[in-house]
């Protein structure tokens, strides 16, 4: 039997995942954003240029695809946590990964969850997966 994480792994495995993601899409959108500031440009208004919607979209994708390098993001080699397939126990796949963390616009509504479910968050349960401590 796997051991499992405690609430405060997890949500400091959370925070730190987090923070590092902002920081690293924070640096790499900087340009983009810089540019789009433009004088030129006339006022778009609620509307975004198809360049805005890429770098959303791609901000998305790299930030749920965190886990995917063998089920372990930078705050869980951390805090030696893993995302494992709820049903084989084996490392879950990056699929499985990217599902699981589809939720990130909902971050402080898991931080909730995990208060009462260390495992599993909302997450977890969608994408069939929950995080185990491992052995260091």
């Amino acid at each position: 039997m796997q051991q499992l994480p405690t609430v405060g792994q997890r949500l400091l495995s959370m925070l730190l995942d987090h923070v590092v993601m902002c920081c690293i899409l924070g640096i790499v959108m900087t340009p983009f954003v810089l540019s789009s500031f433009d004088s030129d440009t006339p006022e778009r208004g609620v509307f975004f240029e198809t360049k805005d919607w890429i770098g959303m979209i791609g901000m998305i994708t790299v930030y749920a695809l965190k886990d995917s390098f063998g089920g372990r993001s930078v705050g869980k080699r951390v805090l030696k946590l893993q995302v494992i397939d709820r049903n084989s126990g084996n490392t879950a796949s990056p699929v499985q990964c990217f599902v699981r963390n589809l939720l990130v616009p909902l971050w402080m509504i898991e931080v909730v969850v995990t208060f009462f479910n260390p495992q599993r968050r909302i997450g977890d349960r969608l994408a069939g997966t929950r995080v185990v401590a491992v052995p260091a």
